[in-house]
């Protein structure tokens, strides 16, 4: 008899590789210990240090270098641990006007 099919051989594993493929880092997890994540607590949905340096590394000036400082990049996780909806597609709509009216100002401060 021929095994069932499970999510991880059908799903997960072909999906991790897809984002490896495309430049994205996988971490080995367990689900006992949250640390090995990059996490305090398996209810941290965020990689908060990753997020960090990622805000930085994709908003660079015409120079190529980072414009946001501590104070704006502490304010964008802070604003993503916040998200008061639990459906994502309303977060994400929720988010892009704000991302709309602060453009104007980037770099200016």
């Amino acid at each position: 008899m021929a095994p069932l099919p499970d999510e991880t051989t059908y799903v997960e594993i072909p999906f991790v590789e897809q984002l490896k493929g495309m430049d994205w880092d996988h971490i080995e997890g367990d689900t006992d210990v949250p640390y090995l994540t990059e996490r305090g607590s398996f209810r941290d949905v965020l990689l908060t240090g990753r997020l960090r340096k990622a805000i930085k590394k994709i908003n660079l000036d015409d120079e190529g270098v980072p414009w946001l400082d501590e104070h704006r990049i502490n304010q964008a996780v802070s604003r993503l641990e916040r998200i008061s909806t639990p459906k994502l597609l309303e977060a994400n709509e929720d988010v892009k006007p704000q991302q709309k009216r602060r453009g104007s100002n980037r770099g200016k401060n």
